[in-house]
Formats: C-alpha cells, sequence, structure tokens
C-alpha cells in the first residue's frame, strides 16, 4: 500500500498539479530509495505522458530527463532507450528540434546494436523513426535507405517468425502493428517525393491490412490520408469518398465506445 497510493492519488488528481506533483515525486522517491528500478521508472514515464497530454511538455521533457539521467548511473540500457526514443519523439512531434531528436534517435540505435541486437522489432520500429526524422528535415534520400533498411530486416524477422515452431509473445503481437508503421511511413515518404502512385499502392494494402486485422482507428487514418492525396491531385470525387468513409469509420468507433 505503501509503494501504491502516492501513484493512486495522483493519477486521479492529475488535473490539480502541484497535488499531483507532490504524490509523483513521493512514491519516485519510495521506489528509487527500494530499488525498485522498473517501477521508478514505470512512474517517470506515466507522469511524463501526463505531461505531455496537458501540454506541459517542458515539465514532460524535465522528467524523461530525470530518468534518462538515473537509467545512464545505473546502465540500465533497456530504459536507456526508451527514455532516449521518448524525448525524441517530443522533439520530433512537439517542439520541432529535428537535429536532436535523431540525435536521440541516433543514440538509441547504438544502444539497441550492441546490447539488444536480438530484438528485430526494436530494430526495425527504431529506423522507422529514424527515416520519419530524416523526412521531417527533408532528406529524403537519407530517409528512403532507412525505410529501405528497416523493410530487409522486417522481411527476414517475418520469415523467422513465420518458420519458428515456437513463436515468442513479442512476435506474435508485433508483427502486423510493425508492418503498418513500416508501410504508413514509406507512404508518407512517397506522398512527400510526389510518387502518389506508389503512395497510394501502399495505403491500399495499409487498409487491407488493417480492415483484416480489426484495425480501425488505423483504416481510418489511411482513408484520411489516401483522400488528402486524392485532394492534391485535384481528385476531389474521390476525397470526398475517402474522407466519408473516414469519418463513417470514427462515428462507429465513438458509438461503440458509449455503449
Amino acid at each position: 500500500h505503501q509503494l501504491f497510493l502516492p501513484r493512486y492519488f495522483a493519477v486521479f488528481l492529475n488535473s490539480q498539479k502541484d497535488l499531483s506533483l507532490q504524490y509523483y515525486r513521493e512514491t519516485l522517491s519510495i521506489y528509487k530509495n527500494d530499488g525498485d528500478t522498473d517501477n521508478y521508472f514505470y512512474t517517470i514515464i506515466l507522469v511524463a505522458q501526463l505531461f505531455e497530454s496537458q501540454g506541459d511538455i517542458k515539465k514532460s521533457l524535465e522528467f524523461l530527463n530525470e530518468g534518462l539521467s538515473h537509467s545512464r548511473q545505473i546502465q540500465d540500457f533497456q530504459y536507456i532507450q526508451k527514455f532516449l526514443k521518448h524525448i525524441a519523439a517530443i522533439m520530433l512531434l512537439k517542439t520541432g528540434q529535428y537535429s536532436l531528436a535523431l540525435a536521440h534517435y541516433q543514440e538509441a540505435m547504438n544502444i539497441i546494436n550492441k546490447q539488444m541486437s536480438e530484438n528485430k522489432p526494436l530494430i526495425i520500429q527504431t529506423l522507422i523513426e529514424i527515416s520519419r526524422v530524416q523526412r521531417s528535415m527533408g532528406n529524403f534520400q537519407k530517409a528512403e535507405s532507412f525505410i529501405d533498411d528497416a523493410q530487409k530486416i522486417f522481411s527476414n524477422y517475418y520469415q523467422s517468425a513465420n518458420t519458428t515452431k515456437v513463436k515468442t509473445a513479442e512476435s506474435l503481437l508485433s508483427t502486423d502493428d510493425i508492418l503498418l508503421s513500416l508501410l504508413f511511413e514509406k507512404a508518407a515518404l512517397f506522398w512527400y517525393l510526389g510518387r502518389y502512385d506508389s503512395s497510394l499502392e501502399l495505403l491500399k494494402e495499409i487498409k487491407n491490412t488493417a480492415k483484416s486485422k480489426n484495425k480501425k482507428r488505423v483504416l481510418m487514418q489511411a482513408h484520411s490520408i489516401t483522400g488528402l492525396i486524392f485532394l492534391e491531385r485535384g481528385d476531389t470525387l474521390s476525397a470526398e469518398t475517402e474522407n466519408l468513409i473516414s469519418k463513417e469509420i470514427s462515428t462507429s468507433q465513438k458509438k461503440k465506445t458509449l455503449r
């Protein structure tokens, strides 16, 4: 109870930032003093995500950097790369610090290659993230190189996951998500390069995969992006059709949530 209650109260008081912060700090102190690194790092990430969701990016980064610093001190490579990637994602999506985001992703990639080289899904996902940063920076040739590397590793990993008699939980849970993430990034890159037909072909594959796996949010996003590409090409009728499908999926999801 001593370990659980401070974090429990903080979650339910997150609208009161000062009081929430007090509870979280108490929780982190308990975990740190007890040497419970997993719960310590988990709580830091939880707090950072709460502050990010409330628009307080500065406070979110403060907690993530605290976690990164402690994970470096105890040389917990699993969490070092996690914190590096969390920080990089905020820099990419929230603050527009592309060069810093790239540096954080590259450091994470180096750690993963040295310490977790057997974790192919993690390698693939990190390559996709680096490609995304390169695309955002306008380095399209580098972005395509990274996404091609990710696709090659994925092809080998996918074959291995399907031929291995004893499949790991990791391979079973992540293969579809990795494929969709890979296809989305490549479709986005082709869109930026003006290779509309190639982008639309990939989005078609995404929609088929998402539909077969009942991934409604992904399906909605794919239709929405397809609509934008059609609109950019001047095909307003097709764009309206795609947007209508996207809205219908969104509406059905909201109704399901309310039930």
